[in-house]
């Protein structure tokens, strides 16, 4: 958060701030102050852009808001129509930076919404960028997923080596990336609470509708904040994801990966070491997160998740 807070200009700014004020629970905020730095994230950030809809009439997305942080950026897209589709494969959520950037694999549900809890806990100038499952290209593979995203990466960061992380499905596409890209070319890989389905840590695959939206109000938090039409497109990406999955067998990669684990959740018999290892070449660092498999992302894990992949990514 900025040191001193710049007042707003106009009713509309004002407005603005209010609705910043109010869903981060934070008094005294200034026009610049960004709304990741001061406790913003995926499922607040649904909220503000509801908020804005129905008290400025505004349309915009949840990719907006991670393009133009503060009031100051945000009201210049209030008049000018927003970002296109908030689903789109490549999702910045910080694009500046001098730092080579993280990018972050979705889970199931296909959105990335979820890494912008990462924002407060990497440095400023770390880009981040989320991928995104696309509603018109369903892939056939884990692995030709991971290829379509490489493709994505690539126009983003032309040569590596390169820091890729997922949660859940999201670690399964990262490591089949990181296997397709080879050791040189992997900075860091860092699997969050992700298994194999084969593994005895991930449950059979989900195939009924029902289920795959109940997963979404679980896991994703802020699924009662989007339209029936989001919903739905969800929903399938989360039946088309989970039959991925479950045909998915791991290759093995040859550098080093972090394993982070939601002990709440975890199987006890089960070894996550035991599961990972014979899939990486190098070293596997383990770290017991104290969450459930759902709460990987949210504020209080990812407190403990975040500095870890920080230093991790200093490292590398």
């Amino acid at each position: 958060p900025t040191t001193t807070h710049r007042p707003p200009r106009g009713p509309r700014e004002t407005t603005l701030l209010t609705l910043f004020t109010d869903i981060l629970g934070t008094p005294h905020l200034g026009i610049d102050d960004n709304f990741f730095a001061n406790g913003g994230h995926s499922i607040l950030a649904t909220r503000l852009i509801s908020r804005i809809r129905t008290t400025l009439g505004a349309t915009l997305t949840i990719r907006d808001l991670f393009a133009a942080p503060t009031v100051a950026e945000l009201i210049e897209r209030l008049d000018g129509g927003g970002e296109k589709n908030a689903f789109d494969v490549l999702l910045p959520l910080r694009p500046t930076g001098s730092l080579p950037p993280l990018f972050c694999v979705h889970p199931v549900g296909g959105v990335s919404w979820c890494y912008s809890s990462l924002l407060r806990h990497l440095p400023g100038d770390r880009p981040l960028y989320g991928l995104q499952s696309s509603a018109i290209e369903r892939a056939g593979s884990v692995t030709e997923l991971a290829e379509r995203y490489l493709e994505e990466i690539r126009r983003i960061q032309p040569e590596g080596p390169y820091h890729l992380l997922g949660w859940s499905f999201g670690g399964l596409v990262a490591h089949a990336a990181a296997e397709l890209l080879g050791q040189d070319q992997v900075a860091m890989l860092a699997l969050l609470d992700s298994y194999p389905a084969f593994s005895g840590a991930e449950r059979p695959g989900i195939e009924d509708p029902a289920e795959a939206r109940q997963l979404l109000m679980d896991s994703v938090g802020y699924a009662a904040e989007l339209d029936e039409e989001l919903m739905a497109s969800m929903t399938e990406t989360v039946l088309h994801n989970s039959a991925l999955m479950d045909a998915h067998k791991p290759g093995t990669i040859g550098g080093d990966a972090l394993l982070f684990v939601a002990s709440r959740t975890w199987e006890p018999e089960l070894s996550p070491a035991g599961i990972w290892q014979p899939h990486v070449g190098g070293r596997l660092h383990v770290h017991e997160i104290d969450c459930a498999h759902d709460e990987m992302t949210r504020a209080d894990a990812m407190a403990e998740i975040g500095p870890i992949v920080a230093q991790h990514l200093l490292e590398a």
